[in-house]
């Protein structure tokens, strides 16, 4: 017959043993836990090209987000303008690298700094352009690109030499990478009218009475980008000799062609005449033409020290 302290015992060694086994599975569960795993991540960010948001035409190199300039020449001298706007990266505005502009007429190739053209191309390499982070957020920045206009850069202004079209401001951007982006914009050039007129007084010298004086030349140089001309008009010269007449307006005279005999030249009056002497566009070289005056003194009844004005007037050429 079975012992009952024995059966006792063995569940007891038996549910120890199983204790122990439980145990022992528990602590391997738990250190398993506790194990560190390192695992390495990757991936690739593909590049994305440079984007140029805007192109705008400026008088300052600060407005970065509108159109300020006059479009209005300065007459025998440059007149800054400045292209500006805004570049985007969505890698980062530290990945832009070169941006460079032109400005050119519409009807006109201008890609280098060898089609640059006073008349109607100028290009703005990468080295005067600015890129400025500064301003902008982490993925945008301003630039702006300086431009000397010429006083004779064609006209596109209704009225001037080329009113059917238009100048056009192109801005390229370049990343680390080499990808580009780019966008232009369109404006238009005024018509300026404007010759160099000397303004030292004609002195035709001594002379006696019935003498008739050399010619003086006038020369009327351009210094805008319209054909011109002049208006003439004379008073009478004062004579300050006792007892003198005057010497009247049309005792003056003036021609386009050099070696006129004053008695073909056309006489001054006291109202505004058109010379029609055509000092036209410029292109390359400087652009003038000469007046030629003389005067007849009259036989009888002048003497002294006799003054009098004379007015030149710009007027477009008809």
């Amino acid at each position: 017959m079975p012992n009952n302290n024995e059966n006792t015992t063995h569940w007891l060694l038996g549910g120890s043993l199983l204790l122990v086994a439980l145990l022992a599975t528990a602590i391997v569960f738990i250190k398993s836990q506790a194990d560190t795993t390192t695992v390495t991540t990757s991936t690739e960010i593909t590049n994305s090209p440079p984007v140029v948001d805007s192109v705008y035409f400026s008088s300052t190199d600060d407005n970065f987000l509108s159109n300020s300039f006059s479009s209005d020449l300065t007459p025998g001298t440059t007149t800054r303008m400045y292209i500006t706007g805004i570049v985007h990266d969505d890698n980062s505005e530290t990945d832009i690298n070169n941006l460079y502009a032109t400005f050119y007429r519409s009807s006109q190739t201008c890609t280098e700094v060898g089609h640059a053209d006073e008349n109607y191309c100028y290009y703005v390499a990468t080295s005067s352009c600015v890129i400025d982070a500064t301003g902008g957020t982490p993925l945008d920045a301003n630039y702006y690109c300086p431009i000397d206009l010429s006083y004779y850069t064609d006209s596109t202004e209704a009225g001037g030499e080329f009113p059917s079209e238009h100048w056009v401001g192109f801005v390229q951007v370049e990343d680390d990478s080499g990808a580009t982006g780019s966008l232009e914009a369109s404006t238009t050039i005024n018509t300026l009218l404007a010759l160099n007129v000397p303004s030292t007084g004609i002195n035709y010298g001594d002379l006696g009475t019935g003498a008739t004086s050399s010619d003086l030349v006038i020369t009327l140089t351009q210094q805008g980008n319209d054909r011109a001309d002049v208006e003439l008009s004379g008073t009478d010269m004062i004579c300050d000799g006792d007892g003198s007449d005057n010497i009247g307006v049309g005792q003056q005279a003036w021609a386009i062609a050099t070696a006129t005999p004053h008695s073909s030249k056309t006489p001054f009056t006291t109202s505004s005449t058109p010379a029609n002497i055509d000092v036209s566009y410029r292109t390359d070289d400087e652009v003038s033409k000469d007046l030629y005056w003389s005067i007849q003194i009259p036989s009888f009844g002048v003497r002294g020290t006799c003054t009098g004005t004379n007015t030149i007037t710009v007027a477009p050429q008809l």
